[in-house]
């Protein structure tokens, strides 16, 4: 089943698109130019125009934006900046120009591109630095940008903390807009489902959209998707607090990926030394303490194992790997032979190597394209990840943890036996503060408020830092943590002093509502860690199936429009405790519509998603042995695991004294072949 891709429509379009958008906005500098990146969109850049395309339109020299003096070469006269519309960038730019002009009396040209768009705070700020009349202005709209074949982001990280803690609904104009773009290139969508209040927003805003162009259907032919499911992250905030088991899940858990990269710990390369030999390769001795790895669609190898468990990766990789030596080996046999799967060469490697079917179909069909050289260093990689995570999943005090939370999401341990667990990784500090604090809002939801609560809350500051008084005190606005007898009053201050948005969901929470959520949908799941795979999202989770990819089973169990009262918004009471509507949206482009054998689906995270919920969304589409599935097209304001989601929603502000007196120096960092 690993190898099965179901992938709604080519993405290509897309990246074309905002690809000739990039192009048309260099072409406003004549000549030369400097083009200096938000950091932010550096990688999402890269995915769209690769060096050659930006050298091709005149940019000789490309740089990050820092707060430090941009330094440039004589000639270079024309600078264009590249950046997201924040109000600390627009104040790096105005330090730049100023030096410029307090240190050389050259004349420069400058051009400010804000992404999405500009913004008015943006333009007042400039003004109050005095430099705004020293630039051009204009906008970028990249919105939408593919991180891999079947995935696409916005990556805005501020999305979900202006949504939900500041009540600024403004990101969600801009995924409407990248979903309008949607229907430009692929067509309408015919039918639109959805559950929570940002996703029904954010319908209303592209319904809005389309009458402006005049309400027609997109003039490309017949509508490449069937449905549109649009999910807003408050319906579920309980998934992003659990600790994934698929590859990719716990590669993002442990090493935070951005952008589809990965900063992987050199040792992993320690591990791999070997197979490097075998393979011909040699290893420059003097590896970096940290390598930066793309793990996107160009890695075959991570491709096939992504959206297993962890657990049983390793021998996949080992048969891949000996599959390669086989062809290294055998240079004489014809390709045809391989790409036969009945042939006697592959009935004999199948039975040599155990590979499966679809191991032998694919391992064939891509024997031309295979760079024996190459192979080796991407198993050599993923073998060495593979250990490293085998170690991790060993490690006593993530075992803990791992059962703590299927226990209190199973109803089997009280509240006190499992703050006692807190209590322990946070007095010896076994755990950083993100873990222990997804912990406790987990405990907070399913367990309607912590007790003792603000003895817990003192100690968390205490030991980890009182920096982290803001990430609390917005948990808490938001309802994320919050004491187990609020009293009427308090609920209500709570209710004014957050904004809609997550708010909600843990405001409805209490322990009896999970008990029902829990049985309704079927959360827990008996698992079992033997088994290879399966399509059950509850596998990506070892027992928890997340409340989101029920909400989207259910949608996808009634396909097409559903006839008033019935199919999909027939299921409105069962799902009534999930905070926001549920609706259903049909559109004139149904008409247009043709069956298909497998239906092509588009499932929008309002508020971002993580890497294992794609993961169990894949191996959903691929279906059981023998069902049709569906193919899939995943799209999110960002992808993030629960570490990188709660930092989102942060706000704390630096702690020099303490990074002076504590923190390591930061490792050196590489960016793998693979990567480039």
């Amino acid at each position: 089943m690993g190898f099965k891709e179901n992938i709604a429509v080519d993405l290509s379009a897309l990246r074309e698109y905002s690809r000739t958008e990039l192009i048309h906005l260099l072409s406003k500098l004549n000549g030369s130019k400097v083009l200096v990146l938000d950091p932010a969109l550096s990688w999402p850049i890269n995915l769209i125009a690769d060096l050659n395309t930006l050298k091709e339109n005149g940019v000789e020299k490309t740089t990050i934006l820092k707060s430090e003096p941009l330094v440039l070469a004589p000639e270079q006269r024309q600078i264009m900046y590249l950046v997201r519309s924040k109000t600390s960038n627009m104040k790096i730019i105005a330090d730049h120009i100023r030096n410029h002009l307090y240190t050389s009396s050259a004349k420069y040209e400058y051009f400010v591109c804000m992404v999405p768009q500009r913004t008015i705070m943006c333009e007042k700020i400039l003004e109050e630095e005095g430099v705004h009349g020293n630039i051009t202005v204009a906008d970028f709209n990249l919105d939408l940008v593919p991180l891999n074949n079947d995935v696409m982001s916005m990556e805005t990280a501020d999305s979900l903390r202006e949504c939900s803690l500041h009540g600024d609904m403004t990101s969600l104009f801009y995924v409407a807009k990248g979903l309008m773009k949607m229907q430009l290139l692929y067509g309408n969508f015919p039918v639109i489902k959805g559950k929570g209040h940002a996703a029904k927003a954010v319908a209303d805003m592209l319904d809005e959209l389309g009458q402006e162009l005049g309400g027609e259907p997109a003039e490309c032919g017949e509508p490449r998707f069937d449905e549109l499911i649009l999910i807003d992250r408050e319906v579920d905030i309980v998934t992003p607090m659990v600790t994934p088991l698929t590859y990719e899940g716990l590669i993002d858990e442990l090493y935070e990926m951005k952008n589809a990269i990965a900063p992987v710990p050199g040792t992993v390369l320690a591990h791999a030394q070997a197979l490097y030999r075998a393979g011909g390769v040699t290893m420059p001795p003097d590896r970096p303490v940290k390598v930066k790895v793309a793990l996107n669609a160009a890695d075959p190898c991570f491709m096939q194992i992504r959206d297993l468990r962890a657990t049983h990766v390793l021998p996949v990789i080992q048969r891949r790997q000996e599959f390669v030596k086989h062809v290294q080996e055998n240079v004489t046999h014809s390709a045809q032979a391989y790409q036969s799967s009945s042939s006697a060469l592959m009935v004999q490697l199948k039975r040599d190597l155990s590979l499966t079917d679809d191991e032998v179909h694919e391992y064939g069909k891509g024997v031309l394209q295979l760079n024996t050289d190459e192979e080796y260093r991407r198993a050599g990689l993923h073998l060495g990840i593979a250990k490293e995570l085998s170690d991790t999943l060993g490690d006593l005090t993530f075992s803990r943890r791992v059962e703590l939370e299927r226990m209190v999401l199973e109803g089997r341990i009280a509240q006190e036996k499992a703050l006692e667990y807190v209590e322990d990784v946070m007095y010896r500090q076994h755990d950083p503060f993100p873990k222990v604090v997804r912990l406790l809002c987990l405990m907070s939801f399913v367990y309607d408020g912590i007790k003792n609560y603000d003895h817990y809350k003192r100690e968390l500051l205490h030991v980890y830092g009182f920096e982290h008084m803001f990430a609390i005190t917005n948990l808490e606005r938001i309802g994320m943590l919050k004491k187990s007898s609020e009293n009427i009053a308090t609920a209500l201050l709570a209710g004014v002093a957050g904004a809609t948005g997550l708010s909600s969901m843990a405001k409805q929470g209490s322990a009896q509502r999970w008990q029902q959520l829990r049985e309704r949908l079927t959360i827990i799941v008996p698992d079992d860690p033997d088994k290879p795979e399966s399509a059950d999202p509850s596998y990506a989770f070892g027992g928890y199936a997340p409340i989101s990819l029920r909400i989207i089973g259910a949608a996808l169990s009634t396909p097409g429009p559903s006839p008033a009262g019935a199919g999909w918004l027939a299921m409105e009471e069962g799902l009534s405790q999930l905070p926001g509507p549920l609706f259903e949206v049909r559109t004139r482009g149904d008409t247009r519509l043709r069956p298909r054998s497998k239906r092509n689906v588009l499932v929008f995270f309002v508020g971002g998603v993580t890497p294992a919920e794609i993961s169990a969304l894949r191996n959903m589409a691929r279906g059981e042995e023998g069902a049709a599935g569906w193919n899939l097209l995943v799209g999110t304001t960002r992808l993030c695991g629960g570490d990188a989601f709660l930092a989102a929603l942060a706000d704390a502000p630096f702690n020099a004294l303490k990074a002076a007196s504590m923190a390591p120096p930061p490792p050196p960092t590489a960016v793998s072949a693979s990567a480039r």
